[in-house]
């Protein structure tokens, strides 16, 4: 085996990992050579992720982020807040896959003068 390098692409749907290396398997006698592999996965966590990267971006901006709306208007997903003192837990989820992604915001702070 040679050198390896890895490459992972996410978009909506799939993760696509692109594998370089050089690899070499000899069996009775017979030797075959590969060279590159790729390998695509159907998995929702890049549309999970933007969905937590919206939530962070209201979080900042308000405060706030609205899951009931967000639910109604996107139905394909679900999204939960919890609350464990001052921090905000958030569940992403796509309905169709029970795939979820959690993530946590601390407590907003507020501008002097608000």
């Amino acid at each position: 085996m040679g050198p390896m390098d890895v490459k992972t692409n996410f978009q909506t749907n799939l993760v696509k990992v692109d594998i370089a290396r050089d690899f070499q398997m000899t069996r009775e006698g017979s030797t075959r050579n590969f060279k590159d592999f790729e390998i695509n996965i159907i998995h929702p966590i890049y549309d999970l992720a933007e969905i937590a990267n919206e939530i962070a971006s209201q979080e900042a901006e308000f405060c706030n982020f609205n899951t009931d709306g967000f639910n109604s208007n996107y139905p394909k997903f679900k999204t939960r807040k919890e609350m464990i003192e001052d921090t905000k837990i958030y569940i992403v989820s796509k309905r169709d896959s029970n795939v979820d992604f959690t993530f946590a915001i601390r407590g907003c702070v507020m501008p002097p003068g608000l």
